[in-house]
């Protein structure tokens, strides 16, 4: 077990893509600083291509058991126990199984905002270099004509930015091409996760310590009202306080929430926890069967990576993701009845054989609603003894008219671009893991529960540095942006 420090400059409350980069800045700039993370720490050799142990047996997320979360759509509803919109729990957050899609937002996406985009840009382009972000790796053959058919319908088209390095670097290997990033870790360090790409480097400054397997219960105060540093409990059993002169939560919109609330930190203006937000979605998919002869069905690149930017909206195609225990699931239950056994054997032998699946996720903002919001539920406890959040959320009507013409446009490209078979698309779900907006960012204190730079109103040395302080949820995934915002805060607090 790491030996944790008795106090630091900055202790960081999560590993995730804000915890390790605001770690990164603050260390770089020669302040001593402690990550807590409540998870595991896993190694590449850990980051195995096992559908069972990684994706159905909690290997990134908690036990509903252990830490339930309890879940209801309006406020005079019962709330029964969930474990919704978990992101992950070990040394990097989610984005240790993340798929690498790195957007910035756009302009119109900062409005509500205390900054713009020209404020992030020079922060974008940081986070950029440090993930490895590119538009380069080697995408099938089959994405260079389906993009090439939806330019000649008038769209523009690019190749989706990934966090995945192309050619290694001193302390990341280069991509394997293995079809396993989404839901999976990394074996070779070339995705750009929290992990590899940001508490790395923090830790070679030698001023950083990350502290796994433990869990903050509670930030302390003193008599003058500023944090004191925070109370953890380590898997030992191990009780104390950690001492620091600035404390960061990251550790997601919803966690964080939950933890400022626990503490009884920074709800002077009523609205910690409320206006949660999760992007909005919509899905389709298609079949390309294979046809002798055409080359462009030869052996390639598992990658995909066509982004369409329509009027509607950003829409991302790829490759349907290749676990095998998820497809019999969804192969059994389709048709006129269910199947299985030799039959269920035939549907996937054909599935994997027959063509090339590509589906699609269209984007759209969440309206921001007050009354979807994150609260200490009053009856259920976690294994520690803590009230657990409760979660309230009802998507708002009004979302479901982008979404829809997202899925529209997003199925007629397939189709017009030679699709041979395509499934009949969904709209206006939730993409639980792009969550935000449960700690505001503002520069009024009556209406915001953190200023600019990510700092309490009510609390001169406790920020909060992931995506919770977000106004809108932007109209893209926004790990690229909670990064980039991330380094500005940390510059923030170095400079303070």
């Amino acid at each position: 077990m790491t030996v944790a420090p008795a106090s630091a400059d900055v202790v960081v409350v999560g590993s995730g893509a804000a915890g390790g980069a605001i770690a990164f800045a603050c260390a770089e700039r020669g302040l001593r600083v402690v990550v807590i993370e409540k998870g595991s720490e896993y190694q590449r050799a850990d980051y195995t291509h096992d559908e069972l142990s990684i994706c159905r047996r909690n290997f990134f997320l908690p036990y509903m058991a252990d830490e339930p979360r309890t879940f209801r759509e309006h406020a005079d509803h019962p709330a029964g126990k969930s474990n919704f919109a978990w992101i992950s729990c070990c040394v990097g957050g989610g984005t240790v199984h993340w798929s690498g899609f790195s957007y910035r937002f756009a302009a119109s996406d900062f409005v509500g905002w205390p900054i713009d985009l020209a404020t992030l840009e020079p922060y974008y382009a940081r986070a950029e270099a440090l993930l490895g972000v590119t538009r380069a790796l080697n995408v099938h053959p089959l994405a260079k004509r389906f993009a090439e058919r939806v330019r000649a319908m008038g769209h523009a088209t690019e190749q989706s930015p990934r966090a995945i390095l192309r050619e290694a670097t001193a302390t990341r290997g280069a991509c394997n091409y293995c079809d396993f990033c989404g839901s999976y870790g990394c074996e070779t360090g070339a995705k750009g996760s929290s992990q590899e790409a940001l508490l790395a480097p923090a830790r070679a400054t030698g001023r950083c310590n990350v502290i796994s397997r433990t869990v903050v219960t509670e930030i302390t105060k003193g008599a003058d009202g500023r944090a004191t540093g925070v109370q953890v409990l380590r898997d030992n059993g191990e009780r104390h306080e950690m001492r620091a002169a600035v404390v960061v939560v990251a550790a997601s919109a919803i966690e964080s929430a939950r933890l400022l609330l626990l503490s009884k930190l920074g709800n002077s203006s009523g609205l910690l926890g409320n206006g949660l937000m999760f992007l909005t979605v919509a899905n389709g998919e298609a079949t390309f069967l294979r046809r002798a002869g055409d080359p462009v069905f030869a052996n390639g690149s598992p990658f995909f990576d066509v982004t369409a930017r329509l009027r509607a909206g950003v829409v991302n195609f790829g490759f349907a993701h290749p676990n095998p225990i998820f497809n019999a699931e969804k192969l059994a239950g389709s048709g006129a009845s269910a199947v299985w056994g030799k039959p269920l054997v035939e549907r996937l032998r054909r599935h994997f054989r027959e063509g090339l699946h590509v589906d699609f996720e269209g984007y759209s903002p969440c309206t921001r609603v007050d009354t979807n919001a994150v609260d200490l539920d009053p009856d259920v406890r976690d294994k520690w003894g803590l009230p657990v959040a409760r979660i309230t959320f009802k998507r708002p009507e009004r979302d479901f008219a982008a979404s829809l013409a997202l899925a529209t446009h997003g199925t007629a490209l397939l189709q017009k671009a030679g699709a041979d078979r395509v499934a009949e698309p969904s709209h206006g779900e939730s993409l639980v893991v792009v969550q935000s907006g449960t700690c505001r960012m503002g520069r009024d204190a009556r209406t915001s529960v953190v200023d600019a730079a990510g700092k309490l109103h009510d609390a001169a040395n406790v920020y909060v540095a992931d995506s919770a302080v977000f106004p809108t949820s932007g109209s893209v995934p926004h790990t690229l942006t909670i990064v980039a915002n991330a380094l500005r805060m940390g510059d923030e607090i170095a400079r303070r």
